[in-house]
């Protein structure tokens, strides 16, 4: 019998930012062409792009380029404009 995700592990996979998607999708690929080729370079860059989505850091490994964590908005925020002269 296969076992169900538990719901935390869902929502946690759900909350990703587009920009996490979009590097483990680049880890995948890298890692795949290393499989095909053997190249060693691949496989360094699957890693790195693929700890990048799974630690979700972002460019740098500091911490200040860590992306924003995904909002959810309602649509029935308020705009305020302020006119410049």
């Amino acid at each position: 019998m296969a076992e169900r995700a538990s719901p935390a592990a869902l929502s946690a996979l759900l909350q990703w930012h587009w920009s996490r998607w979009l590097r483990l999708l680049v880890g995948l690929a890298f890692i795949g062409e290393g499989i095909a080729s053997g190249d060693a370079f691949a496989f360094g860059a699957g890693a790195f792009f693929g700890l990048q989505a799974v630690l979700n850091s972002g460019c740098c490994f500091a911490g200040t380029c860590a992306p924003s964590p995904a909002r959810k908005t309602n649509g029935n925020e308020e705009l305020t404009y302020h006119e410049i002269k």
